[in-house]
């Protein structure tokens, strides 16, 4: 018989491409698109208000500038854009959402039950979003 020694994990994340009809400026600025007439306090999901939901989206998210030929961030970036994502997924979103701002986010349930609520909850229920989950 086989027997784990160590820390066995049952954790999840996920990569989230998410479309906004503008570059937001502050978190409550994003918390208007995400969640229009929801107040600060108002649940997300169970015991996430949607401002500190927006406010967490807006620390971590990271803008992707589309470059079709390059598939970079920007010109004179490395990092590319579709680490987490398929890049064939991320072009068909982009081309489904014109005129878009394009954000990236990764969500993991290993961050505590607030991340996990925003990995498996309806955080991006209301705009153009793409999840891949990385289980």
């Amino acid at each position: 018989m086989k027997i784990r020694d160590g820390h066995v994990s049952n954790s999840s994340s996920s990569s989230f491409i998410f479309a906004l009809p503008k570059r937001p400026d502050s978190p409550k600025e994003l918390m208007e698109m995400l969640y229009p007439g929801q107040k600060d306090d108002d649940p997300l999901a169970h015991l996430v208000p949607v401002a500190r939901a927006a406010e967490f989206i807006f620390r971590g998210m990271e803008e992707i500038t589309f470059c079709p030929t390059c598939k970079r961030r920007n010109e004179s970036d490395d990092s590319y854009w579709h680490e987490k994502i398929d890049p064939e997924t991320v072009t068909k979103f982009i081309k489904q959402n014109p005129d878009r701002f394009y954000y990236e986010i990764n969500l993991s349930d290993d961050g505590g039950s607030f991340e996990g609520e925003l990995e498996h909850g309806p955080t991006f229920e209301g705009i153009p979003h793409v999840r891949e989950s990385h289980h």
